[in-house]
Order: C-alpha cells, then structure tokens, then sequence
C-alpha cells in the first residue's frame, strides 16, 4: 500500500511534531488498507520525503525516521543531491513536496515441497530430455498460411516465393520445409521477426526447421 500526500512547504514553515503528525496518520490509513485486504503478520512500513532546494525543478527521495527527525532527513537530501548532482548547498532552504508512506505484508509463503530428483531415488536414473522436433523433408511442419500472391519463384525443393521486396524474393518461413535451399538476396518473413538473406549467401533448412545461412567465399584482393 503506497500513500502520498502533497506538502508544497520549506522546511522551516513546518513543525516537527506536525510532521511526524502527518506521516502517523498515513500510517493509520494503510494500516486499514492491507488489513482489509487481508494481513497475515505485521506490516513492513518506510516513510520518505520527496525534497528540492527552493525554486528547483527536481525532487529527491530519502528516508524519513521517527528516530531522528527532520533535520536528519534534510542531510540524507544534501547527500543524496551531492551523489546525484555533484554539488549541495547546505544553507539554501529546502522544499518538502510530498510526503510518503509505502506498507507491505512480510510474512512469507510457505516453500513448496519439492520432489527428489529421480537421479536420487535409488534404482532409477534420470529421463533423459526430449528431443528436438523435426521436419519431414518437403514439409514445413507449421499450419497453413494465409493465402500468397502468386509465386514469383520456385525453388528446387518447390518452395513458393513472394514478389514484395526489391531487396531480393520474399519467402514465407511457414512454407519453407526441411532442405530447402535457397541463394539470396531474398527475405524470410514470419510473425515475430524477418530474416535478411545478403547476395550471394545460400540458405538451408535443417531438419529442426534452423534457417542456416552459409556466406559467400571473400574474393581475394588484388595485389
């Protein structure tokens, strides 16, 4: 449970005790809160001011303490504005803004039971991990697709090619069955993610459906 409350004050219009006022009574309100929704233990509680130096557009957030006050708090603020800013001006007034109050639950959840693996339980051995899925030869192994344009290409393996792309044929990942070979330049598309294929570079399907691109040989410099 989170609560705020707008102060809009410098730090020298407000009394300590009003303060400390304010932060109980946010407390008492989220304590409401959470136990209304259910609190199992006692709750987790951290108060925090949200400060500036006069007329600066930027707050920082430190921790606010019954402990140790007010005046504890604005030195948290000059540190914490010196780490971020490189500079402090500890005589300049500070503006509290907001006033904050966080609450959460702390009792923890039971930890599940957990299963001994097979490896221990004597005369058993581990299962060994499923194996890779495959594809038939000349079958992509994915549902039908929507219906293509007609084919501006065709592969060896019989592999439909889509005519969008001035970079190269456009081809459909979910008709590209295993071994199918292809040069680019050409580009694969699926739903999440496209494939570029540069000139030259020849593509296989594996029998997992893996897009293996081999590239060209570098052509050797002349002297």
């Amino acid at each position: 449970v989170e609560r705020v409350r707008t102060l809009g004050l410098r730090h020298s219009e407000l009394d300590e005790a009003e303060l400390a006022a304010r932060f109980r009574t946010m407390l008492e309100e989220g304590r409401g809160e959470i136990e209304a929704e259910g609190l199992r233990g006692a709750a987790r509680e951290r108060l925090g001011l949200s400060m500036r130096y006069a007329q600066q557009n930027y707050e920082q957030d430190v921790e606010y303490r019954f402990a140790d006050g007010l005046a504890a708090a604005i030195e948290r603020f000059h540190t914490r504005h010196e780490e971020f800013f490189g500079y402090q001006f500890p005589d300049h007034p500070v503006e509290l803004v907001h006033l904050k109050a966080s609450l959460a639950e702390t009792a923890a959840e039971p930890a599940p039971a957990l299963a001994a693996p097979a490896s221990a339980v004597a005369g058993t051995h581990p299962e060994p991990p499923p194996a890779l899925a495959t594809l038939a030869a000349g079958a992509s192994g994915a549902p039908p697709a929507s219906p293509s344009p007609a084919p501006a290409a065709t592969t060896a393996a019989g592999v439909r090619a889509e005519p969008q792309h001035p970079a190269g044929v456009g081809y459909r990942r979910d008709r590209l069955p295993a071994g199918a070979e292809l040069r680019g330049p050409a580009v694969i598309e699926e739903l999440d993610s496209t494939t570029f294929v540069p000139r030259g570079t020849h593509l296989t399907v594996d029998r997992h459906g893996n897009l293996i691109l081999t590239l060209p040989a570098a052509a050797p410099e002349e002297a």
